[in-house]
């Protein structure tokens, strides 16, 4: 008896992993975007963020409380001086908040970015890095001697995500 019931629950638990994943996985988050994206990509160990990144992440993505984002199309001009424009069609650029600006491209080619993320390091955004380039997705954050970060988040599909942050002080 005991045994049928194993192999009966066995048997649902499979069917039930099996239809909710429909084979494929399609529709992961990367890294708290709240964007679906295609999951094809497999780090490394040594490659994958730490729970305190993924958290600072999160907070620098979050805009302040009371504060209102600014839409437009434009690179923002004197925002973090130091910081390199990225060329390309921007199809948002918002400021959230005095310390934060969002910026998504689309169509953006994987050696455009990766030329970005080299302009971005020889800028001096080079203290408390993280970067992870892979087949499918690349991703740096640096900080300059002023605290001052860019954040540079390139996707397969083409889509691009710049943010500037300026020091938290």
């Amino acid at each position: 008896m005991k045994r049928k019931l194993l192999m009966v629950l066995t048997l649902v638990l499979a069917l039930t992993i099996t239809a909710c994943s429909n084979g494929d996985d399609k529709g992961a988050l990367n890294d708290g975007d709240k964007t679906p994206v295609e999951n094809t990509d497999t780090p490394a160990a040594d490659e994958t963020e730490t729970p305190e990144a993924e958290k600072e992440d999160e907070a620098e993505e979050t805009p302040e409380v009371g504060e209102e984002a600014e839409t437009s199309g434009d690179w923002p001009e004197g925002f973090i001086a130091k910081a390199p424009k990225f060329e390309g069609k921007i199809e948002v650029s918002k400021k959230e908040g005095p310390k934060k600006h969002f910026m998504k491209f689309n169509d953006v080619a994987k050696e455009d970015a990766a030329k970005y993320i080299e302009e971005v390091k020889a800028a001096g955004f080079t203290e408390d890095t993280y970067e992870h380039i892979a087949e499918r997705t690349m991703k740096y954050k640096g900080l300059d001697s002023d605290g001052n970060m860019v954040r540079v988040f390139w996707h397969f599909s083409g889509d691009t995500e710049v943010i500037l942050a300026k020091e938290a002080n």
